[in-house]
């Protein structure tokens, strides 16, 4: 068991450091979006990244990575794991606490039959839930996804038809040099 100051400094990291959400991809066979519970931190220093991980029995996976600037290592956990850390942080969180809320209510959606492991087609009225859980999240994450989303739907654009004009936060400084036009291709 974890003591009751250790869960509240990973609760404090994970605030500050964090990202409590789904991630999304469209299941062609299945012809619709699936869903999966993702925690992560992230930071350039290795030692709160392997701590936080060994307090959770060294679930997920921890690793390193190299941009251009300097290397950053991530500790991720997904799914069942996933609800486990969040559940565990829920009381002490702060910032994260409704992606938390919103993550743990997701988890109700679940279809999996107990026992035998097969997964059950998904009603569309949970399909819905899910895609509004997972708008709300991208919106309290920052919206990224969502913004996208709506660019590639709303914005009349002179380019090809389906695509969009994106800008974002890490090609805004660019764009003011040249113009930057990234295309998005609705699917």
């Amino acid at each position: 068991m974890i003591d009751n100051l250790k869960i509240a400094w990973a609760a404090g990291f994970a605030d500050g450091e964090g990202y409590i959400g789904l991630t999304r991809w469209f299941d062609k066979k299945r012809g619709y979006y699936t869903y999966r519970i993702q925690f992560e931190v992230a930071q350039v220093h290795e030692t709160p990244i392997r701590l936080m991980s060994s307090m959770f029995s060294d679930v997920g996976r921890v690793r390193h990575y190299t941009n251009h600037k300097r290397g950053y290592w991530t500790w991720r956990v997904f799914g069942q794991d996933a609800i486990e850390v969040i559940k565990i942080l829920m009381p002490y969180l702060v910032v994260k606490q409704e992606q938390a809320r919103l993550v743990l209510e997701y988890e109700f959606t679940d279809r999996r039959c107990i026992g035998s492991g097969k997964w059950r087609p998904v009603p569309i009225e949970i399909r819905e839930r899910r895609a509004a859980l997972w708008a709300a999240i991208c919106e309290l994450n920052g919206g990224r996804a969502v913004q996208a989303e709506r660019l590639s739907e709303e914005t009349p654009t002179d380019h090809a038809e389906g695509d969009a004009i994106v800008r974002s936060a890490s090609n805004a400084k660019d764009a003011e040099g040249a113009e930057m036009t990234p295309r998005l291709r609705v699917v």
